[in-house]
């Protein structure tokens, strides 16, 4: 936790939120004191972990991904945003409820010629196969498929190893597509490495599917060493094997330790064999809670970054510029029609 967060929870504590509540309407004041406040103008000072805690209740953590995703493509990084930006705050105690096992009304069944399409697992809340409908990914792929009035039959398959998608699957023709995958920042090419410049060489990009957060973590007793990414260097990083590294290469890092799963990655840190975990935001926090070690590893708030999911495919391919155009319209109607919120709260 970053000073400024434990600052904030001691203010709150002692009764100084009150100052904060005067500067909101009476109706806001009622729902902040529950942690919702429908919208909050950013003021100087604000940074968007702290405003995630303040609205945060015992027992209703509001994490700053849950911020992000209430706010599609107006927080480019968490660690700057612009004074005077309305933000939607999302409530913990109005959540829709999750979709249960049994709720498939908005999975498409395909027959006939199809679209062959590839996944992976073990992508919470994203992709896995354990999650209702799959993940909030595959809910809203398929329902983007769907939405339009020129629909293709596709089928979705989950190949769990996410560093076969692209080669030999994509590459071989095996599948038109995979998702979800980060876009490098391609008018930075000479930064990237070999991984990065493949992707903006050879893949073209659906709209982004979401944004996410991207967070590192450190053994507790050893985060106060790292202040910013060069701090980093000669230090082991840890992220599972098929996972992406151009924002490390942005940064003159790499990848040292390749872990087996996200789960790995953590045992890994607090085994001591790994200095650095770098993992997006959800993934991260479920770990933490499932593996409890939240006592033992420590967030580097100010070097976390937000990356762009997409789905994906080869250039080369006409079939994938028609998928994703196809996709593109589907999702355009999705955030036209308010239904993309929706979708996400469903599985929040």
């Amino acid at each position: 936790m970053g000073l400024k967060t434990k600052a904030l929870r001691l203010a709150s504590a002692i009764g100084l939120v009150g100052g904060f509540l005067m500067g909101l309407t009476a109706a806001q004041t009622a729902m902040a004191q529950q942690g919702c406040v429908p919208n909050y103008t950013v003021a100087p000072g604000d940074y968007l972990s702290g405003i995630a805690s303040r609205f945060s209740t015992p027992g209703n953590r509001i994490s700053y991904q849950a911020i992000v995703d209430a706010n599609p493509g107006r927080i480019t990084d968490p660690n700057v945003i612009t004074v005077g930006l309305r933000l939607r705050i999302p409530c913990p105690g109005a959540r829709s409820q999750p979709v249960t096992g049994n709720q498939t009304a908005d999975i498409y069944v395909p027959s006939g010629d199809r679209v062959l399409i590839v996944t992976g697992s073990d992508y919470a809340p994203y992709t896995d196969k354990t999650l209702p409908n799959g993940g909030v990914t595959m809910h809203l792929v398929h329902k983007a498929l769907q939405i339009g009035t020129d629909r293709r039959d596709y089928s979705i398959d989950w190949v769990d190893d996410w560093g076969a998608h692209f080669n030999p699957l994509l590459e071989r023709g095996f599948y038109v597509a995979s998702f979800p995958w980060f876009k490098p920042k391609c008018d930075q090419y000479d930064r990237l490495g070999q991984g990065g410049r493949w992707r903006c060489d050879h893949l073209r990009f659906s709209s982004p599917l979401h944004s996410v957060v991207v967070t590192y973590y450190m053994r507790a007793d050893e985060h106060q060493t790292a202040n910013g990414y060069s701090d980093l260097r000669n230090r082991r990083i840890c992220r599972p094997k098929g996972y992406f590294t151009h924002d490390l290469e942005l940064q003159g890092l790499g990848v040292t330790v390749l872990g087996d799963t996200p789960k790995d990655c953590f045992q890994r840190l607090v085994d001591g064999k790994a200095d650095v975990v770098t993992l997006n935001a959800d993934t991260s926090e479920r770990v933490i809670r499932d593996l409890g070690v939240g006592a033992q590893v420590a967030e580097l708030e100010r070097l976390s970054t937000i990356e762009t999911l997409h789905m994906v495919g080869l250039k080369s391919d006409p079939q994938a510029r028609t998928l994703l155009v196809q996709l593109n319209q589907g999702l355009g109607q999705i955030h036209d029609q308010g239904l993309y919120r929706r979708i996400l709260a469903r599985h929040n």
